[in-house]
């Protein structure tokens, strides 16, 4: 389940009721940082899951809030969205450790 230079991928989300794809726009990862633009669609509050080897840690967001990062165990990391505003545009970014 790891990528092929070991950056985090995103394994699902509970934003949208097709399980993870109508809200994601465009994801983008570096050797630092995720990147991820969600459209206006789905829920107001919900959370996306990556896998990861490294820590993830919230750096900021535009038009929604991260309410937390938590650590599940096993390279699983779920980040908490809340406050998502429909009709424009939402985009975040993680940082990793």
């Amino acid at each position: 389940m790891e990528s092929q230079v070991g950056l985090p991928i995103l394994i699902g989300s509970n934003l949208h009721l097709s399980i993870g794809a109508t809200e994601i726009d465009n994801i983008r990862v570096s050797a630092s940082t995720v990147e991820i633009d969600l459209s206006d669609g789905g829920a107001q509050e919900g959370s996306l899951t990556f896998y990861s080897k490294q820590a993830l840690k919230a750096a900021g967001s535009e038009n929604c809030e991260i309410v937390s990062v938590k650590d599940l165990g096993d390279d699983i990391w779920q980040v908490n969205l809340t406050g998502r505003q429909w009709g424009t545009a939402q985009s975040l970014a993680l940082t990793i450790q």
